[in-house]
């Protein structure tokens, strides 16, 4: 503490808040806790055990659960949760949990969602399987193994959100093949599942349950391996200590079962694994498991005496003896069992190129439909797991028992930009293994030593050959010679192989050529067809849209017209209504008048009555009464009769108001014809601009696949020429092979003529051995030039590396012939050197001596002289080196940019497509806002044609109502008659009263 104290505080602020700002997997054991996700595990588990009924009776408690209840909620729904995700259906179930395939609701993004019950987990004591498989999920940077995105928890089950791989698992693609593979098949898949658990071990971790069922295939047909749940971490000394029960009996290895004995102290490493290997080789191969029995302790004993148990089966089917060979190496025990590199050196895997795999093409790859296509799955029915008694149980203590849960959230940091690097340094092959004829520059310096190592020897065999030990050597010759036929006669069947397989490719090509060609023509006549489909519904729209448009302008001006009929006739009622309310107020004055007349006679006939009181029966006065009485009865009639009329008049009044109503409910509706008139124009501007949009994007779109039309027949002549060129060097190459095998077969020949004929002159042997000197030059420089050619093969034939490095072994095999057969000129040089020189003492010893020194003077000159131009060659090899990495360098940045390219042109494809998908939408959408109008112009004509029907009915009605004031109005004017010829009565019987009173 006092240490730490020494440093600046800020300092330890900053570790501090890395610290805690990490994601748990790079600090150790301690980060899982102090990273960001841990305290907030710790945080929320601190906050359920505090929220228990039981602890709220503490102050503190219940204070601290209220202060920090809204955080705490805000947390939990900002951390990644159930809700996030919508499921879709379940594609697997074990022991402990479910796998669901799940789609994010904001994203899209599909994953595989595994379920554990926490319940579950915990009932298995010293097992922390969960913390295995999430951290190994996490630290997965492999591409052969399943990677993790979101881990998190709820207060019953732990969640581990991973990528999801639609090709469903190995097993059923075993169902989909009758059970077996080919060997070709097997090798392949085998090959991908052994480099996945050889980066499992680089991790420090041992699967220990390797079976079809964990092993997924990705929507490119490559594996993956999964189900982490039976892995245990490897100790420093590599190796498991665990005596828990793990992995399916049918696969387990026999240590494995060892140590679960609890009397015997048995460890075990990766090997357990290698054995996983071999079972799932021999079920590829023959469709079950070496040792499955009936029983569960049947097996258990089959494995453990494995040895007399492992039988393999040819009659149903014949395995190759280089695969049983293989699996005999994987179902061995823990301490002989084949390891990764004697997997990666074994004959089986000659044909797979361990640094190329991802890129090689799988024998199968799954059709899918979507991003959520769980087709290649067995079927699952979702049954609802029924929800453990913990839950209802209340605590009434401490529990703790989410405790071990705490760091177990993970969200992988930068989602977007993280891509999967395959970093197993133990992947990397020795090329040295599999191709020995691509030598680096020191390699080529290291021949050359050996071959003046070879040269020095050969001086000391002619020294050993001069004291009598020739006989030795020509026997080995010999043997050498028959060796070097074999050899040749293998290399000879090798050529006709390549030569078959490359017919067999040039064959493929034709026809992938000739498939293309009808794929372009397909495509030619689809967009064609296209085209015309969009020019054709081009002209129905327009021919449609004018017939329409015209139509309704015929009928807006019939109703434009029949609205200035109905106008005029309102205004006509208007003027009729006035004129009728004039008259009304012309009868009301007179019936005033009429009134004021009333009361006039009858204050006469008051005054009448006095007078009849006073004349005391006058005769003159009785008619007269008689007639005042008839006035009064005809009064009375008119005033009933002007009650009447004026009855009808306020019924007229009413009448000519509903009709001003009617009149103004019209007017609304012209007012909304002339909005739909507004509106119905508005769109015709509208659908002109939306096609003459149509039109410009017809027309891109038209350029666009000109340009990729023209761009992709560029690119194909392009490769065109390209295949011809290589068809060319591989020609050439046959050419150059063949010529090697001719010139390897005179050399054979002259050398078993020398072989035959050593009792010949001393100056045939040499002309020979010169010829044979000169050969082998030819051999050695056409062999240097015909390996630099295969690398610039190789480094412009990127999709025949399989091809090419066949090739380059038989090259090297080739090149061991050679090296072979120069130790057998040297050989035979050294025998007539032997002869030459018993020859020279048969004639003179002292010549013999002489011309023996001369000749080993002109060798070593000779040496000197071949030393020289082994040094050019190694020269001018580096510089083809060079040339062929730069010309493979450009090579592969064409492919890149050809591929980008095609991607471009692609996703515009897309785009383009979309586009008139949308304008088609668009079209549909104003097609059907254009049969709602017309729905609504008809069910207005309809309303219309009624708002004429009772128009001319209130018209009709109308008209009767005037005819009816009318004869109102003429009756009025008799009854007005009559009223003056009263009045004129009146006047006379005013008078007469007036005389009457007077007298």
């Amino acid at each position: 503490m006092e240490e730490a104290r020494l440093e600046p505080i800020i300092k330890r602020i900053r570790q501090l808040r890395s610290l805690v700002c990490s994601a748990g997997l790079e600090a150790g054991q301690h980060g899982v806790l102090a990273g960001q996700e841990g305290l907030l595990d710790a945080l929320l588990v601190l906050y359920e055990e505090c929220n228990k009924d039981y602890l709220k009776k503490e102050e503190a408690v219940t204070s601290f659960v209220n202060k920090y209840r809204n955080t705490i909620h805000e947390v939990r729904n900002l951390r990644v949760n159930l809700n996030d995700f919508e499921q879709k259906k379940v594609i697997g179930k074990g022991k402990f949990g479910v796998v669901q395939v799940v789609r994010e609701k904001a994203t899209g993004n599909v994953y595989a969602l595994k379920i554990l019950r926490k319940s579950d987990t915990l009932s298995q004591k010293h097992v922390t399987f969960y913390e295995e498989e999430r951290d190994i999920l996490a630290k997965a940077t492999s591409a052969w193994m399943t990677h993790l995105h979101y881990a998190f928890q709820d207060a019953q089950q732990l969640y581990l959100v991973m990528d999801f791989h639609p090709g469903g698992d190995l097993l059923s693609l075993l169902d989909r093949y009758d059970g077996s593979f080919s060997e070709d098949m097997a090798c392949f898949y085998l090959a991908e599942v052994t480099l996945a658990v050889h980066d499992l071990h680089s991790m420090g971790y041992v699967h220990r349950d390797i079976k079809p069922e964990n092993i997924l295939i990705d929507r490119c047909g490559h594996l993956k391996l999964a189900d982490f749940g039976s892995a245990a971490r490897l100790t420093s000394s590599g190796v498991v200590r665990s005596k828990m029960p793990v992995g399916t009996p049918d696969y387990i290895a026999p240590e494995v079962l060892q140590s679960l004995d609890g009397e015997i102290n048995v460890s075990y490493g990766t090997e357990c694994d290698m054995w996983s290997l071999g079972i799932v080789m021999y079920e590829m191969l023959y469709g079950n498991t070496p040792f499955k029995a009936d029983q569960v302790v049947a097996t258990y004993s089959n494995i453990m005496n494995h040895h007399e148990t492992l039988k393999f089966d040819d009659k149903e089917k014949v395995v190759s003896e280089t695969a049983k060979q293989l699996m005999r190496g994987l179902l061995e025990e823990a301490s002989h069992r084949l390891t990764h590199s004697g997997l990666l050196q074994h004959k089986f895997f000659l044909h797979i190129n361990w640094n190329d795999l991802r890129n090689t093409a799988p024998p199968f790859v799954p059709i899918v439909n979507g991003l959520d296509d769980t087709s290649n799955f067995e079927e699952f029915e979702n049954e609802r797991r029924m929800p453990s008694m913990d839950a209802f149980r209340v605590p009434q203590t401490f529990t703790g028992k989410n405790l071990p849960f705490v760091g177990f959230t993970y969200s992988r940091q930068n989602p977007d930009t993280e891509k999967t690097i395959h970093t197993s340094s133990t992947t990397a092959i020795n090329i040295s293994i599999l191709d020995e004829s691509l030598r680096e520059p020191s390699q080529l310096e290291a021949q050359l030593k050996m071959q003046k190592k070879e040269n020095h020897q050969l001086k000391l065999q002619l020294q050993a050959m001069k004291d009598g030990e020739g006989e030795r050597h020509l026997k080995l010759k010999d043997y050498k010679l028959k060796e070097a036929e074999m050899r040749l006669e293998y290399l000879e069947k090798e050529r006709q192989r390549l030569e078959e397989e490359n017919t067999k490719k040039e064959r493929e090509a034709a026809n992938y050529k000739k498939d293309l060609a009808n794929e372009r023509a397909d495509r030619t006549k689809t967009e064609r067809e296209v085209i015309d489909l969009i020019k054709d519904m081009k002209k129905k729209w327009k021919a449609d849209a004018a017939k329409k448009t015209e139509e309704y302008n015929v009928k807006i001006n019939a109703y434009e017209g029949e609205v200035a009929y109905l106008k005029a006739q309102h205004q006509e009622v208007g003027n009729a209504l006035l004129e009728r309310e004039k008259e009304f107020q012309a009868v009301v004055l007179k019936n005033k008048e009429l009134k004021k007349t009333i009361a006039n006679m009858e204050k006469t006939r008051l005054s009448q009555r006095k007078v009849e009181q006073c004349s005391g029966g006058c005769d003159a006065a009785k008619a007269l009464q008689l007639e005042l009485t008839e006035i009064s009865s005809r009064l009375d009639e008119q005033k009933s009769i002007n009650d009447e009329a004026e009855s009808r008049l306020l019924e007229a009044i009413n009448e000519t108001r509903n009709l001003e109503r009617t009149l103004l409910d019209r007017t609304r509706e012209e007012d909304e014809k002339r909005e739909l008139q507004r509106h119905i124009d508005h769109l015709t501007i509208k659908a002109a601009h939306l096609e003459e949009e149509l039109e410009a994007s017809t027309k891109k779109f038209q350029n666009l696949k000109e340009q990729e039309h023209q761009e992709k027949k560029k690119q194909i002549d392009y490769l065109k020429n390209q295949v011809d060129r290589e068809k060319e060097e591989c020609s050439r190459l046959r050419q150059q092979l063949q010529n090697v095998s001719c010139q390897l077969n005179e050399s054979i020949a002259s050398l078993s003529s020398l072989g035959s004929t050593r009792s010949l002159k001393e100056e045939e042997q040499e002309a020979k051995i010169k010829e044979l000197e000169q050969e082998l030059k030819v051999v050695t420089g056409d062999k240097v030039n015909l390996q630099s050619q295969l690398m610039v093969v190789k480094a412009k034939e990127g999709e025949h590396k399989a091809k090419i490095s066949e090739l380059e072994l038989l090259l090297a095999k080739l090149d061991e012939t050679v090296n072979q057969l120069e130790g057998k000129k040297h050989s035979t040089e050294a025998c007539e050197d032997m002869y030459k020189a018993r020859l020279e003492c048969l004639e003179t010893q002292l010549d013999g001596a002489r011309s023996a020194l001369a000749q080993e003077k002109e060798k070593a000159k000779k040496l000197t002289e071949d030393l020289k131009q082994f040094k050019q060659e190694l020269s001018d090899c580096k510089l083809d080196l060079r040339v062929a990495e730069r010309e493979a360098k450009s090579t592969q940045d064409t492919i890149a940019f050809l591929r980008e390219k095609s991607r471009e042109q692609r996703s515009q494809l897309a785009e383009k497509e979309a586009a008139i998908k949308k304008a088609s939408e668009v079209e549909v959408d104003y097609q059907k806002v254009i049969d709602k109008l017309e729905g609504e112009i008809k069910s207005r004509e309809a309303d219309i044609e009624k708002q004429k029907l009772e128009h001319q009915h209130a018209c009709s009605k109308l008209e009767e109502k005037i005819k009816s004031l009318q004869e109102v109005k003429k009756s009025g004017e008799q009854h007005q008659r009559k009223l003056q010829e009263v009045h004129q009565q009146m006047d006379s019987l005013k008078v007469i009263t007036c005389i009457l009173l007077f007298y």
